[in-house]
């Protein structure tokens, strides 16, 4: 049948296993064939131990529904039951049509029907059952949807935990008269909100894995809103293909870029009411790189990153050497353009360049 072309329907079908039982049907809807497996299934289901050579009708109702949809529209197809005592059966039904009188001639080689010219009819001759039993991989998959449900709810409710602390951080700063008291719970504030990012995401898909550039989008969007001030125009540009990375380092890379995000607009754009800052993603297939540039005044002459005394940088240095395992370069003089692409007005800037290598998926 498969060389004649004739087991087209059968693409639909899923894949047969090792464990799965198999009987056989004549025209007579008489059971002429069935595998031990396939026996001990109906036994298990309460059904006569010996089935062979019995009609079609000992079975189940469903068995005798699909083979008699095979033996009228000839054409396989497949169906998943849930019975009433918990099983779950996937039931491939295949006919099968022995070599009719169209055959080769020895001495024309030629098809007999087209001799005699007139096609001869071929109907199914017997129906193929394949039974798998299903009810422990669907036992398993509602299980696994359960436990992927109450995560979900679990990050969720992190997520609203951790917004809930920066709203009353941010009333906090309101109502503080120090201007450094201020900053410092702003930034806060910033933190809190690049961890609840995460968990947002985590919250809405069962997805192992995390878009960063999602991720810096939404943070760029909170950097803006949280810390800048009314009169400053600051455009935070995110550029980069889709990286996706686990929940293990999408966090601390959340933290990353809030606080070179918040490093940049504190330093690079201190006291202006225009820049550019850009964040910008690449792929270099085992490792990411993410660099954070502006388009200020530059790093100064003696600036040094790990002995500063600057709470942000100290938390990034420890961020990328201790849990992603990357490196962390500060450059001077990137020359990015201060207005628009034309390099007008363009000044030094400072880029921070972050390199660290991807974690599989599975090992979270």
């Amino acid at each position: 049948m498969c060389a004649r072309g004739e087991l087209a329907s059968a693409a639909r079908l899923t894949r047969f296993g090792l464990y799965d039982g198999v009987y056989l049907v004549d025209r007579r809807r008489s059971v002429i064939y069935m595998s031990g497996i396939a026996a001990n299934m109906y036994r298990a289901a309460g059904l006569p131990a010996t089935l062979h050579e019995q009609p079609l009708a000992e079975l189940e109702v469903l068995d005798n529904e699909l083979v008699s949809f095979a033996f009228e529209h000839e054409e396989c197809i497949e169906r998943r039951s849930e019975e009433a005592d918990g099983r779950t059966w996937v039931r491939r039904v295949i006919p099968l049509r022995m070599p009719s009188a169209v055959w080769q001639s020895r001495w024309f080689r030629q098809p007999v029907g087209q001799l005699l010219g007139r096609e001869v009819e071929r109907n199914v001759d017997q129906v193929l059952v394949l039974l798998h039993n299903a009810t422990e991989a669907v036992a398993k998959q509602r299980e696994l949807n359960v436990k992927s449900a109450l995560i979900q709810e679990l990050h969720h409710r992190v997520k609203n935990n951790l917004q809930n602390i920066a709203a009353i951080l941010r009333m906090q700063a309101r109502r503080s008269t120090s201007d450094d008291a201020r900053t410092q719970l702003t930034e806060a504030v910033n933190r809190v909100l690049s961890m609840s990012v995460i968990h947002e995401y985590l919250s809405q898909s069962d997805s192992r894995s995390i878009n960063v550039r999602d991720v810096c989008t939404r943070i760029a969007g909170q950097v803006r809103e949280v810390a800048l001030s009314p009169e400053q125009e600051i455009e935070i540009r995110v550029q980069g293909p889709n990286v996706r990375l686990p929940a293990s380092q999408a966090t601390p890379t959340a933290l990353v870029i809030n606080e070179l995000l918040l490093n940049a607009l504190e330093h690079g754009m201190k006291d202006r009411t225009q820049g550019i800052i850009s964040v910008t993603l690449t792929d270099l297939g085992d490792a990411v790189q993410l660099q954070v540039s502006d388009d200020g005044d530059g790093l100064p002459p003696d600036f040094e990153p790990q002995a500063g005394t600057s709470l942000g940088l100290q938390i990034v240095h420890t961020l990328v050497t201790d849990d992603l395992k990357g490196s962390l370069r500060f450059e001077s003089g990137a020359h990015l353009p201060r207005n628009g692409a034309d390099g007008a007005g363009a000044l030094p800037g400072a880029r921070a360049t972050v390199i660290f290598p991807k974690r599989p998926v599975h090992a979270d």
